[in-house]
């Protein structure tokens, strides 16, 4: 059997192993509560970083682009801290966006407090959900308390192997002293303003009921999420990151199907978001351009078609060419031209199509095609459908429709199509094609 066949048979378990994924994904944690479910049904998340913006306003430059982001039909924004921000090329955590100095004050270089309430307000006047992220375990290394309480933090030496300790700026949550002081500065932010969530980071390091006291401080109109990668007892929504190594594998024709597999069957039964480029795999591997050529919205398309939360990266709409370093004095602009009509394409499914809805009726991924390289997955409920065609080969493949349709929409462009059962179709390199009966 040549690679070639290895690959192919590797990326057939891989389509049963989505199956058996999405059979784990869709189940309901006990924790769930049934608005955090409805919250969560078509929820579209993109991640966003001011300092991005800093040459455009900050916060204000954010607030500038909130109708083109309302264009794109994403319906919750995910901001990342815009807190007093140590030296950010300090290196102890060089590319972290939690190297904070103060909790309680606004970086001046991003805007102000009423700045961020407004960006909050018109947000919400649009209809748009605002997340913020917080990391309970880690600041920069002239916080406050690093000179106050040095013994709140993992450890005070600065090196270790010769190399910066990140401990040196991890604060120990397990002492209650430590968890009392982070509460507080957490619970006295949000009194001042009205997000919506909350990406929470830092929590599988604390004692036991510090999470049930991040829960009482949000209370149950807010959305939490999980941004470790442990199971947080109470919170039910985490973010696997793994997606983007997953699809480096198979773009390199060496995908490992089980892993998928295992990776998804651990979380259950949490939620889980369809992280496929984050800040944080941007910044250190690359942009998903730059890792998989001519192939990235096929992938981009894959994790949105899949049962879940699909996570965007802020400007994950455009070509992305270049890694984006955030605390650069000029950070990357990404106005290049893209057919950004793909994600608008794929939130709008997201929000109007039941057959995507991740929530306790989560429409489960069928075969309906399987001439290999290519995958036809459906997914549908009651009389709505989602159909995607993937080629994981970068060649052209011709494949068989095993169903019928006769009354569909091609995803991006909305003209009618026509897919008889048995008629041999083409499909060209690492392309994805969607369709539904739902415009």
């Amino acid at each position: 059997m040549s690679q070639v066949d290895i690959c192919l048979r590797n990326l057939i378990i891989l389509a049963q192993a989505i199956i058996l994924v999405a059979g784990v994904s869709c189940t309901a944690s006990e924790n769930v509560t049934s608005k955090q479910t409805a919250e969560l049904k078509d929820l579209v998340l993109y991640e966003l970083v001011p300092w991005q913006y800093v040459d455009s306003g900050g916060i204000r430059g954010i607030q500038r682009d909130l109708k083109r982001l309302n264009g794109l039909f994403v319906n919750a924004l995910v901001l990342h801290p815009v807190q007093l921000r140590d030296q950010a090329n300090n290196p102890f955590n060089p590319a972290s966006p939690f190297a904070i100095s103060d909790y309680s004050v606004i970086d001046p270089a991003l805007g102000n407090s009423e700045d961020l309430k407004g960006f909050i307000r018109a947000s919400h006047a649009l209809g748009i959900k605002v997340l913020y992220q917080w990391h309970f375990s880690e600041t920069g290394p002239h916080h406050r308390l690093k000179d106050e309480h040095p013994e709140y933090y993992r450890s005070s030496e600065k090196l270790k192997d010769n190399r910066y300790n990140p401990d040196f700026v991890s604060l120990n949550l397990s002492d209650t002293r430590v968890a009392s002081l982070q509460l507080k500065s957490f619970a006295d932010f949000d009194n001042d303003y009205e997000f919506d969530g909350y990406v929470v980071f830092g929590i599988d390091s604390s004692n036991a009921d510090f999470a049930s006291q991040v829960l009482e401080i949000c209370g149950s109109r807010r959305i939490l999420i999980n941004g470790d990668n442990g199971k947080i007892s109470g919170i039910s929504h985490a973010i696997d990151r793994t997606l983007f190594d997953f699809f480096k594998s198979a773009y390199n024709n060496a995908p490992d199907s089980q892993f998928l597999y295992r990776l998804i069957a651990e979380k259950t039964p949490q939620g889980r978001i369809n992280s496929f480029v984050d800040y944080h795999t941007n910044f250190y591997k690359g942009t998903d351009y730059m890792s998989f050529p001519n192939a990235y919205r096929y992938y981009a398309a894959f994790a949105h078609f899949l049962p879940g939360t699909p996570w965007m990266l802020g400007g994950q709409e455009y070509a992305l060419v270049s890694p984006v370093n955030a605390f650069s004095d000029h950070p990357v602009y990404r106005k290049y031209s893209f057919n950004g009509d793909l994600y608008r394409s794929l939130n709008l499914q997201r929000r109007h199509n039941p057959a995507l809805w991740n929530d306790s009726k989560c429409a489960l991924p069928v075969i309906v095609a399987d001439d290999f390289p290519v995958i036809g997955l459906e997914r549908s409920r009651d009389t709505f459908y989602c159909t995607g065609i993937f080629n994981f080969s970068s060649s052209p493949q011709t494949f068989v429709m095993t169903k019928d349709y006769r009354y569909a929409y091609d995803l991006f462009n909305k003209v009618p199509v026509a897919f008889p059962v048995g008629k041999k179709l083409n499909i060209g390199p690492y392309q994805a094609f969607l369709f539904s009966n739902v415009l």
